[in-house]
This record gives structure tokens, C-alpha cells and sequence, in this order.
């Protein structure tokens, strides 16, 4: 399942000052960026940080952006925010003109729903492996998030694959569609038990064989004393 979501607005004015001196900006409460896309030249772009930060939150990275700048308007969709590694503040963002009528490649993100019977298992842990896929849709399509439901996951090694998910029609996804999102395994400590027993059982399994062929050749050489006597 999809959550579509409504393009959301922006005001953004022409930025002259580059440079080391978009610092100054910053502590203003104001975030540079740029606008690009095809047939458009770059444009560099200023827009009030608090007002960008709603739109990220109301699910700007995958929501249709209308910029409007100065007179114009475009619509856009926010393709990278750069943030501070430590205090994550926003220090600059990048918006890419789109065509609505053209289908575009992008990254929506997975959402977990539903309860697991698996989790409840002894030493049963959950593992997801995959948290975005890219999809390949019109702009206007794109999902805020997938959901991915896990409640037929009942046994161990039971696993949900990119194919499993329920998608609609217009959205089609890039990748291989038999890579597993979340699987049931087993605690570290409980896997390498399992793998111990596993081991034990070959070994001991093995030592029978080894005693029926003890055996044999013994019957064998018992056989052959008693023809040469």
C-alpha cells in the first residue's frame, strides 16, 4: 500500500551572495539553494529556513514542490539537503524542475506495519534489509512511503521480497524484485547453538557410518578366516 500526498508551496527569492559569505545567510534564518532542471539554467536561490523545514517535514522529498520565485513558478521536486553532521542544521538545499507529464526515477521509503506471529518465536529476531526502493512513476504519483505489511511472517527464515508488496499500476519499481525487505532470523547467540548442533549431528551421524563400515569389513575378514579354515 501508498500514501499519496498533495504538492505543497515555497517562496523563494534570486540569492547574490556566494560563497563563504552565505554563512551570513544562515544566521539570518535563511537557507541558499539552487533550481535546476532540463532546458532551465541553474539558478541560485534563497528561501526562510523555517519555511523549508515545514516542507520537509510535511514530506518535501517526495512531495511536488511549487516553487515560486520572485514572479515565476516551477514545480519541483527537493532532490538533496545538506545538512551539519553534528547540529543538522540545513545548510543548503537543491530543487530539480519536473515535467508532470514525464515519469521520473526516485527513492520513496518503507514503512512497517502489522504484527509478526514470528516475533513471539524464541530467540526469533526481526532483520530488515531494505528501507528505500527507487521507483519509477509520474511526479504526481509518487508516495510519501510504502507500507509493508509483515503479518503473514509466522516461521523462521520467512522473509517479505520487493515483489510481495502491494503497488499500484502506475508505479513501477527499479531493482531486483526478488531482494528480500525483512526476514525472520535468529539471535546471534541462538543461530551459532543451532549451527553447533547442526554440526553435531553430522558428526555423529558420520561416526555411525564410519561403525557400519567397521563392522562390514569385520564380518568380511570373519567370513574369509572361515573359508581358508
Amino acid at each position: 500500500m501508498t500514501n499519496e500526498q498533495s504538492p505543497l508551496s515555497l517562496k523563494a527569492t534570486v540569492r547574490d551572495i556566494t560563497g563563504k559569505k552565505v554563512r551570513m545567510l544562515r544566521r539570518s534564518g535563511v537557507t541558499p539553494g539552487n533550481l535546476y532542471g532540463e532546458g532551465l539554467e541553474s539558478k541560485s536561490l534563497q528561501v526562510d529556513t523555517k519555511e523549508l523545514e515545514t516542507v520537509i517535514h510535511s514530506g518535501g522529498r517526495t512531495s511536488i514542490v511549487n516553487l515560486s520565485v520572485d514572479e515565476e513558478s516551477y514545480q519541483t521536486l527537493i532532490r538533496q539537503i545538506q545538512q551539519h553532521p553534528v547540529t543538522r542544521e540545513i545548510l543548503h538545499a537543491d530543487f530539480h524542475r519536473i515535467d508532470l507529464q514525464k515519469t521520473i526515477q526516485t527513492q520513496v521509503s518503507l514503512r512497517i506495519i502489522g504484527d509478526a506471529p514470528a516475533s513471539r518465536l524464541p530467540d526469533a529476531l526481526l532483520n530488515q534489509l531494505v528501507f528505500q526502493i527507487i521507483v519509477e512513476c509520474l511526479p504526481a504519483s509518487i508516495p510519501q512511503f510504502i507500507e509493508v505489511d509483515i503479518s503473514s511472517l509466522v516461521d523462521f527464515d520467512m522473509a517479505i521480497l520487493i515483489k510481495d508488496l502491494e503497488l499500484p499500476e502506475n508505479l513501477e519499481v527499479i531493482g531486483d524484485d526478488d531482494q528480500p525487505i525483512i526476514r525472520v532470523g535468529r539471535s546471534r547467540v541462538a543461530a551459532m547453538d543451532l549451527r553447533d548442533t547442526e554440526a553435531d549431528a553430522a558428526e555423529a551421524e558420520a561416526e555411525e557410518g564410519d561403525e557400519e563400515i567397521t563392522d562390514e569389513e569385520s564380518d568380511q575378514e570373519e567370513s574369509s578366516e572361515e573359508e581358508e579354515q
